[in-house]
């Protein structure tokens, strides 16, 4: 009450000094006189505000099998890791094949597979990415071992006595999709050397092998297997009936060998997005009394300051206190959010963004939301999400920084109407908001 009582008496002032000058004697002065008016000051009053990464968005997505990493360069990735052990024992009775070497010598191997799973629960925490159009930049898998054998003394000398040697091969990667469906995405038939079993060795399987073509299946695990071979001559293997495996323990001295797995697999968010669907809910507590005011043009507004690669196209819906829907307040086919404009990142080599984009969304205060808003405790936002075109007609994915994020304010311009009845003789004053 305090601006409009304010001009209310600056008015009546100004209209009195008037009279004065030449008018004292106006009979009309002589009886009560009042100010009677409406006046319909405008107000800006905040709602609610709020800002987040699109780092501190996916740390609330409940992926309890994934970890966040920030790489040097900025960029985001969703890692999977784990350790996996295995104890390979090589004084049983198993018998393995033999096969040529190349030198045309016959060589018995004792082989024995390893073999794991990961989990990847990307898919099944955010649900709207398996119905979204996505593309990534990369999947990379990771994997290395560390084998150290327990062997008797002597076996140095013993290896070197039959020709022994160690290596890898038939490293094979399954992905699970989302459908249950196996598929082999990575196969290596190429023989890796193991050097130092006795002493201990790290041998790296898979060095970031790019399985990107693998998304489409929605991956929810990664399956994995190498097989170890432990080769020696044939003319020092002349006991009849007994294993590779045995042999290996017994005349060459290798019982076991432990083996240490390091499985990592990365998504670096470098990707194209198209028509993914999120919710947020905003709490709405207003800093006036909405019960108080009549409103005939106000506007509620929502202003966001876009600095990550993804438009959205928005709805937005009033609830109550039980979440309820009372009313809508966007269209979301016109309501677009702008993306952050994007260009090449000359330290990535990757489309990210430049700066944030700017959008005032208005919304007019008819009287059904009027009504909602008396009883609404939340704002429900429903946005789909859409990666800012690069205008690179091959590379159409964009990367996502760290520091990308979203700021949201909510505010209102309200023009509530207070009804004036002032007595200028005695500045008694009567009226209010209506």
């Amino acid at each position: 009450m305090k601006k409009p009582l304010l001009l209310a008496l600056l008015a009546g002032a100004l209209f009195t000094s008037c009279l004065k000058d030449g008018f004292n004697d106006f009979d009309a002065l002589k009886h009560p006189m009042t100010f009677q008016g409406t006046v319909s000051p405008t107000l800006g009053v905040p709602i609610g505000m709020g800002s987040a990464t699109l780092y501190d968005m996916l740390q609330m997505v409940q992926l309890s099998d994934a970890k966040m990493e920030v790489g040097a360069n900025g960029i985001i990735t969703i890692l999977y890791d784990t350790t996996a052990f295995w104890n390979i024992q090589l004084d049983n009775n198993k018998k393995t094949p033999k096969s040529g070497a190349k030198d045309g010598t016959i060589v018995h191997v004792a082989r024995n597979t390893t073999q794991g799973s990961i989990a990847i629960d990307l898919f099944n925490n955010i649900g709207a990415l398996n119905d979204a159009e996505l593309e990534v930049d990369s999947l990379k898998v990771y994997f290395k071992t560390h084998l150290l054998a327990h062997a008797r003394e002597g076996a140095v000398d013993s290896m070197a006595k039959y020709h022994v040697h160690v290596y890898y091969d038939q490293l094979t990667l399954y992905v699970v999709g989302k459908d249950n469906t196996v598929q082999q995405v990575l196969a290596i038939n190429d023989s890796i050397p193991i050097d130092s079993l006795l002493a201990g060795q790290d041998v790296i399987l898979f060095n970031d092998e790019d399985i990107s073509g693998a998304v489409n299946m929605r991956p929810k695990e990664l399956r994995y297997s190498a097989r170890m071979n432990i080769a020696f001559e044939a003319a020092f293997f002349a006991s009849a009936g007994i294993s590779e495996n045995q042999f290996v323990a017994d005349s060459i001295g290798i019982t076991s060998v432990d083996v240490t797995g390091d499985i990592k697999v990365r998504f670096p968010i470098s990707a194209y997005i198209n028509d993914l669907n999120y919710d947020a809910q905003i709490d709405f507590s207003p800093s006036f009394q909405l019960g108080q005011l009549s409103i005939d043009t106000s506007m509620i507004y929502l202003e966001c300051n876009n600095s990550i690669p993804l438009s959205l196209l928005l709805r937005a819906q009033l609830l109550d206190s039980t979440d309820a829907p009372l009313c809508d307040l966007l269209d979301p086919i016109l309501t677009e959010v702008a993306g952050a404009d994007v260009a090449i990142n000359p330290v990535t080599n990757l489309y990210s963004s430049v700066g944030p984009n700017r959008t005032l969304v208005q919304i007019p205060v008819t009287a059904p939301v009027f009504d909602a808003l008396l009883k609404t405790k939340k704002i429900q936002l429903t946005a789909t999400l859409n990666t800012t075109t690069t205008g690179d007609p091959i590379r159409n994915r964009v990367a996502v920084q760290a520091s990308d994020k979203l700021d949201l304010r909510v505010w209102a311009k309200l023009t509530p109407s207070y009804n004036l009845d002032i007595d200028i003789n005695t500045g008694n004053t009567e009226g209010g908001a209506e």
